[in-house]
C-alpha cells in the first residue's frame, strides 16, 4: 500500500495533471503545431515557469501522453500475448498496435515526424526498444529466432524499418495504411530472422 501524499504533493500533481489535460485539449482541437506553451498556460492558468517545472517541452507532453497509452495497450494485451505461440506472432500484434496507435494521433505522428531521431521515437512510443528485445530474444531462446545477431540489433533493425514506414506514409498524409505497410515489413523480418533447423 502506498503512503498518502501530503498536501503539498497533492498540489503539485493536480497542477501537473492541470497542465498536461489543457495541453493535449489544445492539441485536439488545433494541432500540436499552432499550439504555443503560452496558449497551454494561459488556459490552464499557471505560470510558464511552472509548466517548465513539470515538462521541458510541449514535446514532452505528447512522450508523457505516448508512454501512457504504450502502457494500456500492453496491459490489455499481455494477456493475448501470452496465448501467443511465436516470437512473430507477438512482434506483429506489438507492431500493428503500435503503428494503430500513431496512425489515430496525428499531433504524435507530428512530432515523431519533426523530430525524426530514433530517440524521439523511442522516447515518444514508450520504449517500444526494450519490448521488441524481450521478444526477440525469448524467441531466440526458444531456437525460433536465430542467435547469430544480438536482440537489440534486430529490434533497432524493426524500428528503423518501421519508422522509415512511417515517414513514408505520413508524407501522403493518408489516414491510414500504416498497419499495412509495418505488417509488410516486419513479414519480411521475420521471414530472415527465423532460425534455421
Amino acid at each position: 500500500m502506498q503512503p498518502a501524499l501530503s498536501r503539498r504533493e497533492r498540489k503539485k500533481q493536480e497542477t501537473r495533471e492541470k497542465i498536461y489535460h489543457t495541453a493535449l485539449s489544445l492539441f485536439r482541437i488545433q494541432g500540436f503545431e499552432k499550439t504555443s506553451v503560452d496558449q497551454i498556460t494561459s488556459r490552464a492558468d499557471v505560470g510558464k515557469g511552472t509548466f517548465y517545472n513539470y515538462f521541458s517541452s510541449k514535446e514532452a507532453v505528447i512522450y508523457q501522453y505516448t508512454r501512457e497509452i504504450n502502457r494500456e495497450i500492453l496491459d490489455r494485451g499481455r494477456d493475448r500475448m501470452a496465448q501467443m505461440q511465436t516470437a512473430g506472432e507477438r512482434l506483429l500484434f506489438v507492431m500493428e498496435n503500435w503503428a494503430r496507435f500513431i496512425q489515430g494521433h496525428p499531433e504524435v505522428a507530428f512530432v515523431i515526424a519533426a523530430e525524426g531521431a530514433s530517440l524521439i521515437v523511442k522516447e515518444a512510443t514508450g520504449n517500444l526498444e526494450e519490448l521488441l528485445v524481450g521478444i526477440i530474444g525469448a524467441g531466440q531462446v526458444r531456437g525460433e529466432i536465430r542467435q547469430d545477431f544480438a536482440a537489440l540489433l534486430l529490434a533497432q533493425s524493426i524500428e528503423a524499418a518501421a519508422v522509415s514506414q512511417f515517414l513514408a506514409w505520413y508524407r501522403t498524409r493518408e489516414k491510414d495504411g500504416l498497419e499495412e505497410k509495418v505488417r509488410f515489413v516486419l513479414n519480411l523480418f521475420i521471414q530472415g530472422s527465423l532460425a534455421r533447423n
